[in-house]
């Protein structure tokens, strides 16, 4: 993969445990995390929707990641919109 290439460290399907005041609740997997930083959800799909780019932002306020990239394959060109988790709190 190009961003491990690059030296990025880059988890595919990463499990993240999900908790609600400190008991386990579930888990969800992202489709990719790098660095530790930043969540990506790859899509491949007509359109994007709202719904979407609400589950990213979920994603990002449970995984307590700062940046999530939500990205589409199956348009005329690469579609990208970036979230910023502004009210991230340690786990």
């Amino acid at each position: 993969m190009e961003l491990e290439a690059q030296g990025l460290v880059c988890e595919r399907q990463k499990g993240v445990a999900v908790s609600y005041r400190g008991i386990s609740v579930g888990s969800f997997r992202a489709d990719l995390v790098i660095e530790d930083r930043i969540l990506v959800e790859l899509k491949a799909v007509g359109q994007v929707t709202s719904g979407m780019e609400s589950q990213l932002f979920n994603y990002l306020k449970l995984s307590h990641l700062p940046v999530g990239y939500l990205l589409n394959f199956n348009a005329p060109s690469l579609f990208f919109k970036r979230l910023v988790n502004t009210k991230r709190h340690a786990p």
